[in-house]
């Protein structure tokens, strides 16, 4: 279990600087209309903890990353997905959790092998119900999708974004070699 609470936490990291990346990589045209594998791994979008063969990106546990482009409300390229394939059941919760922790997605789903993607949360909120049923095959796939934010509009990256409600606070887990959660706090005046 703790080895799984791991490698959960290693590739919540890696889905946070993958995010970073492509928002300083794109962020600028605020259009990911062309992302995909070979676009990232050319324009050096992959983190160096992550293997590359062939033009696949792999993970620690074994699974592979794709990278997509993703039309939001309409709009082609106003979004991406960053989608873990093969995520091990004993580590599908945990991943859900850690990359959430880390990061606020559009939606974050789950597609385990013949029951169809089940979305487990939306702008930052994971249900759990829906997450526990949908992490109960063997071997599921994980997508998280990133909005990007109209002109004008506050990103959901930006720490300064007043909290509703007024107070606000969250775990993280410690970095790997650490035990324990880090609990972060914000409030609105």
């Amino acid at each position: 279990q703790v080895n799984a609470q791991e490698i959960a936490h290693e590739e919540s990291q890696n889905t946070a600087e993958i995010t970073n990346r492509m928002l300083r990589a794109y962020g600028a045209t605020a259009n990911f209309a062309n992302v995909n594998n070979s676009t990232a791994i050319s324009d050096g979008v992959i983190p160096a903890t992550m293997p590359v063969e062939d033009g696949t990106i792999r993970t620690a546990y074994g699974g592979n990353v794709i990278l997509a482009s993703e039309t939001v409300n309409g709009d082609a390229g106003r979004g991406f997905s960053i989608t873990y394939t093969n995520v091990p059941q004993k580590m599908c919760a945990q991943l859900v959790n850690s990359v959430n922790r880390l990061q606020r997605y559009r939606s974050i789903s789950v597609e385990a092998e013949g029951t169809g993607q089940t979305v487990v949360g939306e702008n930052g909120e994971v249900d759990i119900k829906n997450l526990t049923n949908a992490c109960s095959g063997d071997r599921v796939a994980v997508a998280f999708v990133y909005q990007r934010q109209d002109a004008g509009a506050q990103s959901t990256l930006d720490p300064c974004v007043l909290p509703s409600p007024a107070n606000e606070t969250r775990s993280k887990l410690c970095p790997t070699g650490y035990m324990g959660d880090i609990v972060e706090g914000r409030s609105a005046s």
